[in-house]
């Protein structure tokens, strides 16, 4: 999690290659910054998949690329190279952005009271992609965070987690700027949460 107290300051850092970024915005008073993070065996098998297109590359040049044969030495390799990280501190399971905002509640809480002396009335949150939702390929598992049990996907989890306890009596808007995977576009208007794509006549800092 980082921390800027303006919107111009945290924008930039929401960017990261091959995450998805949020900032979540209180009160205008405080910005955190989170990011997906892949899971131990999806980087294993992300970095294997390079490795082996590059020795194939270094080995037989310009020939055409055999995914059969990739895919075989793949195989092959996968459970060795998985047990390598598996003794390295590579976090085994990985987290969606919204989740990692989640499982940080109490700490960004506990934050914004030493600024303000109370508990945060308002949030805004600024994904670039729309929360993954259960019609979506491999959205967000179902599991704790912060000890509480959520269900499957991100859009369900934050419908959960601003409809419960202390955010129950905040005013939620959460902002994304493109469609995730192939599932419909969210828009939702319950309570005290709204979910809906960033309206054109927002400006965001560059």
């Amino acid at each position: 999690m980082l921390v800027r107290n303006t919107l111009i300051e945290a924008l930039p850092l929401r960017a990261k290659s091959g995450s998805v970024g949020l900032v979540l915005s209180l009160e205008g008073a405080r910005y955190y910054v989170f990011h997906s993070r892949q899971s131990r065996d999806q980087i294993v098998s992300n970095n294997l998949q390079k490795k082996i297109a590059l020795h194939h590359e270094l080995l037989h040049g310009n020939t055409p690329y055999n995914d059969a044969q990739g895919q075989k030495k793949y195989q092959e390799l996968f459970p060795f190279a998985r047990d390598i990280a598996a003794q390295t501190y590579i976090d085994p399971e990985g987290r969606h952005a919204e989740e990692s905002m989640i499982e940080d509640w109490n700490k960004i809480v506990q934050d914004f009271y030493l600024v303000r002396g109370r508990l945060p009335r308002k949030a805004d949150v600024f994904l670039n992609f729309c929360p993954c939702q259960t019609r979506n390929r491999n959205p967000s598992p179902a599991r704790a965070l912060d000890n509480i049990n959520y269900p499957i996907s991100c859009h369900e989890k934050l419908k959960q987690f601003c409809l419960t306890g202390n955010r129950l009596k905040m005013k939620w808007s959460i902002y994304y700027e493109q469609q995730f995977q192939d599932a419909p576009i969210l828009n939702i208007n319950f309570c005290n949460l709204k979910v809906m794509r960033l309206p054109p006549g927002i400006a965001m800092p560059v």
